[in-house]
């Protein structure tokens, strides 16, 4: 009974196991397609890929980022409302004060951003 007992629990851990890794994988897909159409599919995507780099190093603010990247206000106000309506960045704060940050999900799929920069060569349009 013990036997069967642990067989069975082995067997239901690897089937969440499975479930779990679906789950990412198709997180990872959804997420792939999501970064094409925002960075890799539009006039924008240059301005919003900086925009995530420079919030992968720390927290910032519209001015902050506006700074930071000699970007007008108005513009990183857009591309940041864009990023945050789908999942990309999430907030802290309120009004001008507010801190924008990567989402978990965004940081745990930076790599893909890499790879979509690299393959479109976004980085490279004015070198």
């Amino acid at each position: 009974m013990t036997n069967h007992a642990t067989r069975t629990q082995a067997l239901q851990q690897t089937t969440t196991d499975a479930r779990h890794e679906h789950r990412r994988s198709r997180t990872g897909a959804q997420m792939r397609q999501l970064l094409w159409w925002l960075v890799g599919g539009t006039r924008g995507g240059k301005n919003r890929l900086r925009i995530i780099r420079a919030l992968n190093e720390r927290p910032m603010n519209t001015n902050q980022l506006s700074n930071e990247l000699d970007l007008n206000y108005k513009t990183v106000q857009h591309h940041l409302e864009m990023l945050t309506e789908n999942g990309v960045l999430t907030t802290s704060g309120e009004e001008y004060g507010k801190l924008f940050f990567l989402t978990p999900k965004m940081d745990d799929n930076l790599d893909l951003l890499d790879d979509i920069a690299e393959q479109t060569d976004i980085e490279d349009e004015d070198a």
